[in-house]
C-alpha cells in the first residue's frame, strides 16, 4: 500500500538505504552534519499543512516540510511498529529482518537470546551502528513497549532509553544532546503522546454490543501494564 510519508522521516528515508549496502562506506565528509531521528507514532500525514490539511495543526512540521525534501509517496513495510521500526533502522524488508512477532506472554524477561520473529538479529547493522563507526555519538529515546533493548533495537547506541513517557522523551533527550557538545550526534526520538490514551467517539467505536467495547479495554489494559 502506498502511504504518504511525515516530514519527520524524511531524513530517515534517505540514511536507511545507505544501512542495508554490504560493500565498504564511502569515506565520510570532513564535517559531519548531526543526524536526527523523529518519529510519531501513529501521526496521520492528512492531518498535517505540509500535506494540505485545511486546520492550522502543525506550524513547526510544516516548516521544516517547506524547507526540505517532502517524499509524498512512501511504501510502508508493514503496517505496525515494531517491524517497521526494524525495516526503518536496518533498510532492510520484513522478510529480511523476519521481525513479525509481538510482544511473548504480555513481557518478555530480559535476555539475550536472539527470538527469531521477535527480536533484532545482531547480524543486522543499524543506523547507530553505521554512524557509531563514523564517530557519531549516539541516543536513543524512545516512549514504545515493542522497542526495547532485550529486542535488539538498542544496537549500536552509546545511550539508549526506553519505557520513558513522551515528557520524558524529550527531556531525556535535551539532556543527552547537552553532553555531546564536542561530537556529532545522532539522536533518536520516538513519541508515543498521540496514540494513548485511545478513546474513540461512539459513532465510531459502535460495531460491538455491550458498554465495555474490546478496544478500549484493549488499550486500558496496555496502558495499566505500562
Amino acid at each position: 500500500m502506498t502511504r504518504r510519508a511525515i516530514p519527520s522521516l524524511v531524513v530517515a528515508s534517505a540514511l536507511t538505504v545507505s544501512c542495508a549496502v554490504a560493500d565498504d562506506p564511502p569515506p565520510a565528509p570532513v564535517d559531519l552534519p548531526p543526524v536526527f531521528l523523529i518519529v510519531v507514532d501513529c501521526l496521520r500525514a492528512d492531518h498535517l499543512g505540509a500535506y494540505g490539511y485545511e486546520h492550522d495543526t502543525s506550524p513547526w512540521i510544516d516548516q521544516l516540510a517547506a524547507e526540505s525534501i517532502l517524499f509524498e509517496h512512501v511504501v510502508a513495510q508493514s503496517n505496525w511498529t515494531k517491524p517497521s521500526m526494524a525495516s526503518l533502522l536496518t533498510g532492510t524488508q520484513v522478510s529480511q529482518h523476519g521481525l513479525r512477532e509481538g510482544r511473548l506472554a504480555g513481557r518478555v524477561a530480559d535476555s539475550a537470546e536472539e527470538l527469531d520473529g521477535h527480536t533484532l538479529s545482531k547480524s543486522l547493522t543499524t543506523w547507530a551502528e553505521a554512524l557509531s563507526d563514523l564517530d557519531y555519538a549516539t541516543g536513543g529515546f524512545v516512549n514504545q513497549g515493542h522497542l526495547t533493548d532485550y529486542m535488539g533495537f538498542a544496537q549500536g547506541f552509546e545511550t539508549y532509553e526506553y519505557g520513558l513517557s513522551d515528557p520524558e522523551v524529550e527531556s531525556r533527550f535535551a539532556q543527552w544532546l547537552s553532553t555531546v557538545e564536542q561530537a556529532v550526534p545522532f539522536g533518536y526520538v520516538h513519541l508515543l503522546d498521540l496514540h494513548f490514551p485511545y478513546d474513540p467517539p461512539e459513532h465510531v467505536d459502535r460495531f460491538f454490543d455491550g458498554d465495555e467495547r474490546p478496544m478500549r479495554a484493549l488499550m486500558r489494559n496496555d496502558t495499566q501494564a505500562r
